[in-house]
C-alpha cells in the first residue's frame, strides 16, 4: 500500500513538471515568433 501512494505521488509530481515545461516552451515560441516579427519590421522600414 505505502509503495503504490509513492508511485502515484512520484507520477503527480511528473505530471506537474511536464505541464510546467509545456508552458515554458510555449511563451518561448510565442516571444521567439514576437522576436522574429519585431526584426521584419525593422527590416522594412
Amino acid at each position: 500500500m505505502k509503495r503504490k501512494l509513492k508511485t502515484k505521488k512520484k507520477l503527480v509530481c511528473n505530471h506537474k513538471a511536464r505541464r510546467l515545461f509545456h508552458i515554458w516552451k510555449t511563451k518561448h515560441r510565442i516571444a521567439e515568433r514576437r522576436r522574429l516579427a519585431f526584426i521584419a519590421m525593422q527590416n522594412e522600414e
